[in-house]
């Protein structure tokens, strides 16, 4: 009974981890869109990522892998809209790389590129 309490104290503190993890993390993206959206009079487009993406070999041999990226575009106009996507997605200025072994490998971070109107290339990304 003892064992069944404190195993429930860690999930809800897990729990509990992961909801400010989550609010951190939408902090983050709000405040990228809003300097994204400043910069849009300057910007013909903007990109944002949230991604994620864990891989481990399990007790029975098996590579598992999880990846959740969701993709945010600013269009010319300052239009918004945002989908879930692929790890296959990220943009190649990203950090994630991927390994191709099977070695653990955890990753998280909010990502943002753009295109100004002459054309020339920015990122940023923020790990956490």
């Amino acid at each position: 009974m003892v064992a069944a309490g404190r195993k429930a104290i860690e999930n809800t503190g897990r729990v509990e981890e992961q909801e400010e993890q989550d609010g951190i993390v939408r902090e983050v993206w709000r405040k990228m869109a809003i300097e994204a959206q400043k910069e849009r009079e300057d910007t013909t487009a903007a990109i944002l990522a949230k991604l994620g993406y864990q891989q481990r070999r399990s007790s029975d041999g098996d590579c598992n892998s999880w990846g959740a990226v969701y993709m945010g575009t600013y269009g010319s106009q300052g239009d918004y809209s945002r989908r879930r996507s692929s790890v296959s997605a990220v943009p190649t200025a990203s950090d994630l790389a991927v390994p191709t072994d099977c070695r653990s490998y955890w990753y998280r971070s909010v990502f943002v590129e753009w295109r100004d109107y002459e054309g020339s290339y920015g990122h940023e990304e923020v790990h956490y």
